[in-house]
């Protein structure tokens, strides 16, 4: 069963998918999944919710791990901070790019704000065992050649040890698009949203049996709440403040729509641990 797999760069007409910050223009990096079956596409939620798709704006600085990518002076994407000079985020964002700008400590990108840290690495390392046909090891790094100044606007974030349970509420942050549509762009302002966690029996009926899920967590977005294009490679964490721990990384949606009410993935941050740490400098 062939599925078809589409990077958001390559069908701009049919997307659009830009963030202006300050006077340069992006394109958001994203992954989208066609459904294998259609017949478990619910009704769409046509409410144009104005958020990172069912959320909210994020309080301020209340996700300090958070980081906003613009990759090759072109694509966006999110990552988190998990050390004061390392940032984890998806290796569909990182694929094939040579320089990554970081900016912490960001609300409004757009904004010249106080708290804002900028750096440009190129130390990238991206799984060697990345596929895109499969979304398997969909993670990546970032070294940066000097460690961010670690206060209330920028902070790491550590990593979960455990997934979550099926059914447990969970948090996803991001920039990116806050509804679908041609004409949506992405939030100039940090969004979050709070969702359960699917199961991978649901995920498995939507996109088919060849994707491995063992690796994966995926969230259930009934009633159009969840990640959209532009929220690639950030966090999805449990708890808040210094109890926060990242459980994934954001790794695809439906390519029907981020309001479909259909399953989006992220990579398993549990499961890449040992990766991550033997990659880390």
């Amino acid at each position: 069963m062939k599925l078809l797999f589409v990077l958001a760069a390559l069908v701009a007409v049919a997307s659009a998918n830009y963030i202006t910050v300050g006077n340069k223009v992006y394109r958001e990096r994203s992954l989208v999944v066609s459904p294998v079956s259609h017949h478990r596409i619910p009704n769409r939620v046509d409410q144009n919710f104005g958020k990172i798709v069912g959320g909210q704006e994020a309080t301020p600085h209340s996700h300090p791990f958070i980081v906003n990518l613009i990759l090759d002076l072109f694509y966006f994407c999110g990552g988190s901070l998990i050390a004061p000079n390392v940032v984890l985020t998806a290796a569909h964002c990182t694929d094939g790019v040579n320089s990554v700008k970081v900016t912490a400590g960001a609300h409004k990108l757009s904004a010249n704000e106080p708290s804002q840290q900028v750096q440009t690495s190129t130390n990238i390392i991206t799984n060697a065992d990345f596929s895109l046909d499969l979304v398997d090891n969909d993670v990546a790094l970032i070294i940066l050649d000097e460690p961010f100044e670690i206060n209330e606007f920028v902070s790491t974030i550590a990593l979960s040890e455990a997934e979550p349970a099926v059914g447990e509420m969970v948090q996803a942050t991001g920039w990116g698009k806050t509804r679908d549509g041609i004409l949506a762009t992405t939030s100039d302002i940090l969004m979050d949203v709070t969702i359960p966690v699917g199961d991978d029996a649901d995920a498995e009926s939507v996109y088919g049996p060849d994707l491995d899920y063992t690796t994966k967590i995926c969230i259930d977005t009934t009633g159009g709440l969840g990640t959209c294009q532009g929220d690639s490679g950030g966090p999805l964490f449990v708890n808040d403040g210094a109890d926060a721990a990242i459980v994934g990384i954001t790794s695809f949606g439906s390519s029907i729509g981020c309001e479909s009410g259909l399953p989006s993935c992220f990579t398993s941050v549990p499961s890449y641990n040992e990766w991550i740490q033997d990659n880390m400098p």
